[in-house]
């Protein structure tokens, strides 16, 4: 028979709840802080029973520290889709249970498991990493954008002279002359003519 062990996440601390695969309840809802100790205190409890797999949501990244800790002991584990238990959530008949949210995780592997995708280890190991590569992707492409805008309001014609607004010689040149006005001081310096205003 199989054993669910099913975690609704949150930032830094779960509930969970373990039922079997006919949805008799062995441990009630129980608020557990995500750390070894108390992940210990818990494994030492639900190893003993056959055919264990533990269930949560993917949530960001606060479902890591229980998705590492039980792949270390070499238990089953499914990150389910987000959006799939909300789905499943909308069908339920509300019953008592049915208000927790870590039943409805439970319930809802219960209910999907031929059709259930799960994701390997290598894939949701760089998802975190691949969030946070286009994260940074995107910083990088507001921080060009704003770049172009105020080249254009100093320097309207700056793309007249450089095709390329970020290779090396454009950014030097930009930084050496940040503004129309230091070419005009750096030609009136070399022509040996003192400057005392603009």
């Amino acid at each position: 028979m199989e054993h669910i062990l099913s975690f609704d996440i949150a930032k830094g601390k779960s509930v969970y709840c373990f039922v079997d695969e006919n949805k008799n309840i062995i441990i009630e809802p129980t608020l557990i802080n995500h750390n070894k100790k108390e992940f210990d205190v818990l494994f030492n409890v639900v190893h003993k029973f056959d055919h264990l797999t533990v269930i949560m949501e993917s949530t960001s990244v606060y479902h890591l520290p229980i998705e590492n800790y039980f792949r270390s002991k070499g238990i089953e584990k499914i990150a389910m889709n987000p959006k799939l238990v909300k789905q499943f959530k909308n069908t339920l008949n509300k019953s008592k249970t049915d208000k927790i949210d870590c039943f409805k995780i439970a319930r809802c592997y219960l209910g999907t498991i031929d059709t259930l995708y799960q994701k390997n280890d290598e894939y949701f190991m760089f998802n975190p990493l691949a969030r946070q590569y286009w994260s940074l992707i995107e910083g990088q492409t507001r921080l060009k954008n704003r770049y172009r805008q105020l080249i254009e309001i100093v320097f309207p014609e700056f793309n007249l002279i450089f095709d390329d607004m970020y290779s090396d010689l454009t950014l030097n040149f930009i930084h050496d002359f940040p503004h129309p006005v230091y070419l005009f001081f750096r030609k009136k310096q070399s022509e040996g003519k003192h400057i005392t205003s603009v």
